[in-house]
């Protein structure tokens, strides 16, 4: 499921793919038994993931990956903690992006009826091969090692 039709296009790669928003999803109550969500900061409102628990079966599993609030709060300008941009086919292109804290994720996966099984923050010295140049940024811009700065929050949540 995404918003937009282009992401769609160059994501699919031959799965079934819905043109929809994460609040408004066109799945019956109940739906799935999982769902996961990768790089999830764009949809991190709650009436996204109430969404998203709605269309899980009760006792179904919620992941997620979002970029870090460490990281992002790091590379981003203060003024646009809510949006980040990258290039997509040699044009930049800037979308909603919610940042949290691994304590306001859990609360507000809380808040829409998860139980957080797990909550991870994946750091710099967890990374393997190449290194962005934005996680390096970021680093130096918070005066820490990279190998300290946590990059990536993952997190499951179940549906009682």
């Amino acid at each position: 499921v995404d918003l937009s039709a282009e992401m769609l296009q160059r994501n699919s790669e031959g799965g079934r793919c819905y043109n929809a928003a994460v609040r408004a999803m066109p799945f019956e109550t109940g739906s799935f038994d999982a769902v996961f969500a990768s790089l999830a900061d764009p949809c991190l409102t709650p009436g996204a993931l109430c969404e998203i628990r709605r269309v899980l079966r009760s006792g179904g599993t919620f992941a997620l990956t979002t970029p870090h609030a460490d990281w992002a709060k790091a590379l981003r300008p203060s003024h646009q903690l809510e949006t980040t941009s990258f290039a997509v086919g040699g044009e930049m292109i800037t979308v909603p992006s919610y940042i949290y804290t691994d304590t306001e994720l859990a609360r507000m996966l809380e808040t829409c009826g998860f139980q957080v099984g797990e909550l991870i923050s994946v750091d710099g010295s967890m990374l393997r091969g190449e290194i962005s140049a934005a996680l390096s940024i970021a680093a130096e811009r918070a005066s820490r090692p990279l190998s300290s700065l946590a990059i990536l929050a993952c997190a499951t949540g179940v549906k009682p």
